[in-house]
């Protein structure tokens, strides 16, 4: 079984439509419930679908899905974590508010969900796809929120 985070649009959905033919199961997570029956529509006659709504803005509703879905997350075999903001300002001109917001969605929820996972991962050898940048490997301007967020994923996945 394979789980895709931020599957309503870009890279994960792209990885989800790829995907489907060759997943016995699939499960998607995006925060855009307007999506979801477009979602169902397009890949529930390829495979076996499980779509799960849920803000990774929020720690505790993550925590509610975890719980809930226990016994399927259980058997996912791959995590492809996708979900993820951005932003553009200046490091000066950039509210606290803006950094928390990033290092929820981008690392905290993240490290939340893999954290759920590794004990099954370790049992059953499952493994993690993380999507990331290249961007985190550089300074660049309007980004400081961002490549930290980044930065911490390669910190977490590379210990």
């Amino acid at each position: 079984m394979i789980w895709i985070t931020g599957s309503s649009s870009g890279i994960a959905w792209s990885s989800a439509t790829s995907l489907a033919p060759f997943a016995k199961r699939l499960i998607i997570s995006l925060r855009k419930k307007d999506k979801l029956e477009e979602l169902s529509k397009q890949l529930s006659s390829k495979v076996e679908l499980k779509i799960l709504a849920f803000d990774m803005q929020n720690e505790s509703e993550i925590a509610d899905v975890l719980r809930e879905y226990e016994t399927e997350l259980s058997e996912v075999d791959i995590m492809i974590h996708n979900a993820g903001i951005s932003m553009r300002s200046l490091a000066q001109n950039t509210e606290m508010e803006v950094y928390r917001t990033m290092m929820q969605v981008n690392y905290f929820s993240i490290v939340q969900i893999s954290q759920f996972l590794l004990p099954y991962f370790m049992k059953n050898q499952g493994h993690f796809v993380v999507i990331n940048s290249m961007a985190d490997k550089f300074g660049v301007p309007y980004r400081s929120g961002y490549l930290a967020s980044k930065m911490a994923l390669n910190g977490y996945f590379g210990a």
